[in-house]
Order: C-alpha cells, then structure tokens, then sequence
C-alpha cells in the first residue's frame, strides 16, 4: 500500500496534463485486459446489473451484446469480467 500512497501523493500534485495523461494510461490499461468472446457484466442505465459477450473492442468503448441480442456500448471502467 504504500505505493499507492506515493501514487495518490503524485496525483495531489499533478497538473491538468498530467492527470489528462494517467486517465490515458488507465484506461488503456482496462481496455487491454478485455478480449473478443470475454463475458462481462456492467449496471444499465436503470440501476440493473446486465451481462453480455464482448464483441468488438473501439478506442473508447467496448461493444457488448446481452444474450437476449441487444448490443450496449459501454466504457471499460464500468465492466467488470467475469
């Protein structure tokens, strides 16, 4: 834990370019560690916990359909694998 003491230490201190830039790097971090056919769950927009398959992984969003046949498009910090 005292790494992440440091890190939170940095981040207090960071100017808005560099917190710009660790939200990049996290995020690319959370999209890489999804891959296609991965099961996923994620809470829909009514407060429901959905899962699905992930289909297809864009710059921003992943692409998850539900096994009823609807597709979500849902950012990678909110998913969680299963």
């Amino acid at each position: 834990m005292a790494d992440l003491s440091v890190f939170m230490d940095t981040i207090k201190g960071a100017s808005t370019a560099e917190l710009q830039e660790f939200k990049r790097i996290i995020e690319q971090k959370l999209k890489s560690s999804f891959r296609v056919g991965d099961k996923v769950s994620f809470v829909g927009r009514r407060g429901e916990v959905l899962t699905g398959k992930v289909t297809r992984i864009n710059p921003k969003l992943v692409s998850v359909v539900l096994p009823s046949g609807f597709g979500w498009r849902v950012h990678p910090t909110l998913l969680t694998k299963i």
